[in-house]
């Protein structure tokens, strides 16, 4: 299948211990396409929650959330090597059973998967694709909600977090035009104040100094 790509070099140049951690590390966390389902089912029967994060960057949420909560279940999704590489630094040290990886298209992931698998899907500041003709490249898409609709289950939340104003704007129409999410807020300080237990990541620190304004949505999966 002809998937359109989210992401543009996958690569940019390792260090040896970047490569090393791929080789020697990343087998143990790598997912099968084909065994997804399965081990999402058993990760429901024996974990608090089951959760997805799409494009983790560096790994700051991912990591530090897989090492803090030994009770849920997340499945992290990077195609970016380097990022891979990162968060395997932050937990190779750490004996988690809690986690697995997949560093491919996400739609190779989100095409296999049952209903009702997730808790939680965050997109924590995904690349915007400013550019108007580029605009079908981001995550937040009409396709790509049907999809988080479907493998979320009821009441199962999707994270949006972003600093850029256009993307914000364009995900808000999408995700609400799509009448498949609840924006439950009350005050502007639902969504510009970062959540309780939000992890700082590295891109949103950088965001903080430049004072940008990041906006952090939470959605709940209408079923």
């Amino acid at each position: 299948m002809n998937f359109i790509n989210f992401y543009g070099r996958r690569l940019s140049h390792l260090s040896e211990k970047s490569q090393n951690l791929l080789d020697h590390v990343l087998p143990k966390y790598l997912i099968d396409v084909n065994d997804i389902n399965n081990i999402l089912l058993k990760a429901n029967q024996t974990h608090q929650e089951v959760n997805l994060e799409i494009g983790f960057g560096s790994g700051d949420f991912l990591s530090a959330s897989v090492i803090n909560n030994p009770n849920k279940f997340y499945l992290g999704v990077e195609v970016f090597l380097n990022g891979v590489s990162n968060l395997l630094e932050k937990i190779h040290n750490n004996n988690v059973g809690n986690l697995r990886l997949y560093n491919d298209n996400i739609h190779y992931i989100l095409d296999a998967l049952n209903e009702n698998m997730f808790d939680n899907i965050f997109i924590l500041f995904p690349d915007p694709w400013p550019k108007s003709k580029h605009n079908k490249r981001r995550i937040i898409n009409t396709n790509n909600l049907m999809i988080f609709h479907k493998i979320l289950k009821p009441s199962g939340k999707l994270r949006f977090v972003s600093d850029h104003y256009n993307y914000v704007s364009w995900g808000l129409e999408h995700i609400l035009g799509s009448g498949d999410f609840i924006w439950d807020i009350n005050d502007t300080k639902d969504f510009t104040q970062a959540p309780v237990g939000h992890i700082t990541t590295k891109y949103e620190r950088k965001a903080l100094v430049n004072n940008s304004k990041i906006t952090y949505c939470d959605f709940i999966n209408k079923k």
